[in-house]
C-alpha cells in the first residue's frame, strides 16, 4: 500500500481547521478588548462616588507616601478635616484619604495599600462613624474601585456568603459588570443628548480635592435644618446600637496593620449638630458607643480624640452630621491643637481618651482652604480669563 504523505498533511490541515473554535476566539477577543477599553477609560464610567473612592485609591498607592500624618475614613473626615489648616499650625505633611458613605473595610483597605507603597506615617487618624457601623452596605462598583480579590474573599469568608466574593470577582475580572449601570446611563445619554446632573462629578469637587490635599470642603448651608440628612440621622437614635461583625473584624484589622508598622493611631469622634447630639445623649446611644470604643481600643496604641463637645455652632453645619468650611476649619485647628500637644509629650503620655475642649467660633478668611463654590468660581473665571 503506498501512503500519500501530502494528502494525508492536507487532510490534517483540514481537520485541524474545521475544528479550530475561531468564532469563539473571535468573540473572545472582542470581549477582552471591550474589558480593556472600559478599564483604560475607567473615569469615564465611574459615579460621583465611584470617582471619590477611585481617586481616594490612587492617593493611597501615591499621595501617601512621605506624609507624616493620613486620614482615614467616611464623609465627616472627608468633609470636616482640612490638610492645609492642620499642615500650617504643626508643620507635618499630612493627606486626607477618607471616602463618603464607607465601611470600616476601605480604611483598613486604604492603609494596608498606603504602606506597601511605602508610606510610613508618624499617625494615622481615623473615624468609623456610628451610623454606618451597625450594617454592612458597600457600593460594589465603587468598592472594586479600591479593593483586590483578597478583600473581597476576606469579607465574603467573614460574612459566610459566598455569592458575595461572586459578585465582587466577575466585577473585579470584568469591568463592564462592574460598571454597568453608568456604561448604561453614559449610552443613554449619548443617544438622547440628555444629561443627568445626579450622576456627573462636577470638574470643581475633582479640582477641590486636589486643592485642600484629599479633603472636599463644603460651602455653608442656610436651610441646613430641612436638609434630607438631618431627618435621616434623627432617625438613626436607635439605643440598641451594635456593630457589623464585618465591620467589627475591619476596625481591627486597621489596629493590627497600624500596630504592625509602630503607627499611633487617633480614633476621632467628630461633633454632628447640637440637636443630634442631644438626642443622643438622651436616648443612650453615646453611653453604648462609648463602651464599644473603650472595649476595641484596650490594650491597643489607639487614643481616642473626643471632638464631640467642641462647641462647633449649628450654623456650621451643612445638615446633621457634615461640617461646612468654617466648621471645618474650627474642627481642623483644635485636630492640629492636639497633634502639636502629642508631639511634646507622646513618650510619656498614658491618656488613651482626650477631650477636645471648646474653641472660639474661627475666622472665615479662606487663605488656607476653598470649599467647592470658590473652586467653581475660581475655574469659571480662568475659563473666562483664557477665553478672552
Amino acid at each position: 500500500m503506498v501512503i500519500d504523505r501530502n494528502t494525508d498533511e492536507a487532510t490534517a490541515r483540514t481537520v485541524i481547521g474545521r475544528a479550530t473554535p475561531w468564532g469563539l476566539l473571535g468573540m473572545v477577543a472582542i470581549v477582552f478588548s471591550i474589558e480593556t477599553w472600559v478599564e483604560t477609560h475607567r473615569d469615564r464610567f465611574a459615579s460621583p462616588v465611584g470617582a471619590m473612592f477611585e481617586a481616594s485609591g490612587r492617593a493611597s498607592r501615591t499621595a501617601s507616601v512621605g506624609r507624616d500624618v493620613l486620614f482615614f475614613g467616611d464623609s465627616v473626615i472627608k468633609f470636616g478635616v482640612a490638610p492645609k489648616v492642620i499642615e500650617a499650625r504643626t508643620g507635618l505633611k499630612t493627606y486626607n484619604l477618607a471616602t463618603i458613605g464607607s465601611p470600616a473595610s476601605i480604611p483598613a483597605i486604604l492603609l494596608r495599600q498606603a504602606l506597601e507603597s511605602g508610606a510610613r506615617p508618624k499617625a494615622v487618624v481615623v473615624d468609623f462613624k456610628p451610623t454606618l457601623l451597625n450594617l454592612y452596605e458597600a457600593d460594589p462598583p465603587s468598592f472594586g474601585r479600591i479593593a483586590g480579590l483578597g478583600d473581597g474573599l476576606k469579607i465574603a469568608w467573614t460574612t459566610r456568603q459566598p455569592d458575595n466574593f461572586t459578585r465582587f470577582a466577575v466585577g473585579w475580572i470584568l469591568p463592564t459588570y462592574r460598571d454597568r449601570f453608568m456604561i448604561r446611563m453614559r449610552l443613554g445619554e449619548a443617544l438622547s443628548g440628555q444629561v443627568d446632573p445626579a450622576f456627573q462629578l462636577p470638574e470643581a469637587r475633582r479640582v477641590n480635592w486636589t486643592v485642600n490635599l484629599g479633603a472636599e470642603i463644603l460651602p455653608p448651608n442656610p436651610s441646613s435644618l430641612t436638609t434630607p440628612e438631618f431627618a435621616n440621622e434623627r432617625k438613626n437614635l436607635d439605643p440598641n446600637w451594635s456593630c457589623h461583625p464585618v465591620n467589627v473584624a475591619a476596625i481591627d484589622e486597621f489596629f493590627r496593620l497600624a500596630a504592625a508598622h509602630d503607627i499611633p493611631v487617633f480614633w476621632l469622634l467628630t461633633p454632628v449638630h447640637p440637636r443630634v447630639q442631644a438626642g443622643r445623649t438622651q436616648a443612650g446611644i453615646d453611653a453604648s458607643w462609648d463602651r464599644f470604643l473603650a472595649e476595641r481600643t484596650q490594650g491597643r496604641n489607639v487614643v481616642v480624640v473626643d471632638a464631640r463637645r467642641l462647641g462647633v455652632a449649628p450654623d456650621l453645619f451643612v445638615d446633621a452630621t457634615h461640617l461646612d468650611r468654617r466648621g471645618a476649619a474650627t474642627l481642623s485647628e483644635a485636630l492640629a491643637d492636639f497633634l502639636v500637644d502629642w508631639r511634646k509629650h507622646s513618650p510619656g503620655a498614658t491618656n488613651r481618651w482626650v477631650v477636645l475642649p471648646a474653641r472660639n467660633r474661627p475666622l472665615d478668611d479662606g487663605r488656607l482652604i476653598e470649599d467647592t463654590d470658590q473652586t467653581g468660581l475660581a475655574l469659571r473665571n480662568a475659563e473666562g480669563t483664557a477665553r478672552r
